[in-house]
This record gives structure tokens, sequence and C-alpha cells, in this order.
């Protein structure tokens, strides 16, 4: 949001002033090996920030560097789809927020619909919950983090979704006193990579039978090679 300090020019025009700026960040942030992407807005809908802007800034990235990609994170699927253009990478956050008696705020299966719109607007990530955030809700007992199993099942969820790629947002900061969640992070990037080629091939359109019939279950089918994955 520091770009938003620059004066604008013309509607859809990034300034001098922001445009020097982000020169400079760019420039930092090429001498890091470790640099993956620029995260253009966090839940751009919850501030009121025009897709017209984003889409300026993105071009201006791509102008500056080629060779890295642009993400938005969203927390609703009318963001994604009402900003799907103004990045490279839809990353939306589902986070179902769990309450120590088992309840959660939202609905499990954002962790599905939220990435499924987001692979359908172009290249699809999602930002699982993997934190607790010791949010306060009224007449609700404590937040708590998720466990390892349903940390698991909400990537499960997102490869259902043809999710190509997961961003574990404020693991640093939220994370550190959910130790299985550091260990658990981790033994998920391992089982995805042991299969990656076949968990990141797209979704066939075959659903498996389940018993019971029409159980509340996310499930997906997906190929590569000789190597067949179901997922539920």
């Amino acid at each position: 949001y520091k770009l938003m300090a620059g004066e604008f020019g013309a509607p859809g025009k990034i300034g001098d002033r922001q445009r020097a700026s982000v020169r400079a960040m760019v420039e930092k942030a090429l001498a890091s090996p470790a640099f993956f992407s620029y995260e253009l807005a966090d839940e751009p809908e919850g501030w009121g920030i025009n897709p017209i802007f984003l889409e300026a800034a993105r071009e201006m990235f791509a102008e500056l560097d080629p060779y890295h990609p642009t993400i938005v994170v969203n927390f609703s699927t009318e963001g994604v789809e009402r900003y799907h253009d103004c990045a490279d990478i839809m990353c939306p956050d589902c986070y179902p927020t769990y309450f120590v008696d088992g309840t959660t705020r939202d609905r499990l299966n954002i962790a599905y619909e939220r990435p499924k719109v987001a692979s359908a607007c172009g290249a699809g990530w999602m930002s699982p919950q993997a934190f607790d955030w010791h949010i306060t809700v009224p007449n609700k007992p404590t937040s708590r983090g998720p466990t390892y199993d349903e940390l698991r099942a909400q990537v499960l969820m997102g490869l259902c979704a043809d999710a190509r790629g997961f961003l574990l947002f404020s693991r640093q900061s939220c994370g550190l006193v959910n130790w299985h969640l550091w260990l658990g992070a981790e033994y998920v990037g391992e089982e995805l990579l042991e299969s990656k080629d076949v968990f990141l091939s797209p979704t066939l359109d075959v659903r498996p039978e389940l018993e019971p019939a029409g159980a509340d279950v996310i499930a997906g089918m997906k190929s590569f090679g000789d190597d067949l994955a179901v997922i539920i």
C-alpha cells in the first residue's frame, strides 16, 4: 500500500514518485536469491482499492522485472473475480478459523470453493490457514490453530480445486506456538513433492462414487503418465 502514497497521474497511471520507489524496491529484491514474487495487495476488496490501479501496478512490475510474478490475495470468491486481472497469481486465503469446541467461523469447504474460482481465472494458488491468530468473536470460545490433519485437509481440497501453489501466510508471525504446524507444513510439502507431477495435473472431469451417496465430501481424481491419484 506504500504505492498509494504516491500521486496518480491520469486514471490507471502510476505517478513518477511511485515508479521510482518501486524501481528501488525491485533492485533490492533481485539481489536476494530467496526472492520469489511481488505481493501487490492483501485483501484489496476490504480496502476498496480500485482494480484499475492494481492492473497498472501489475504492468509496471512486469516492465521492471518480467521474471518474477505478482500476487494478489483475496478473502472472498467475489474478490478473486473482481481482481483477477490485477496479478499473475490469484491466491485466496481460506481461513475457517477453528475454535476449541470443534466449531469453525466459516465453512470448511471454502478451502475448495475459493481456489476453484482462482484456478478458473488463471493461475490459482491458495493460502490455507496455518496459524492461530487468536481471533475474538462474541459468544464464541477461544480460537485455535488447525491440527495437522486439518491443515492437510485444506491442502487436499486446494489440490482438488487445481491450486498450483500454497502460500503459508502469517506462519512466521502467528505460528510459533503451534509447533505441530511447523512440523506439519514440512511433512505436507514433502508429500506433495513426492508426487508433484500428478498432484499439479488438472483434476479430471470424473467424480469418484462415494458412500453414502451425497456425502459432504470433496473428492477429485488426477492422472499423469501411469500415475493416478484419488484425493478425498
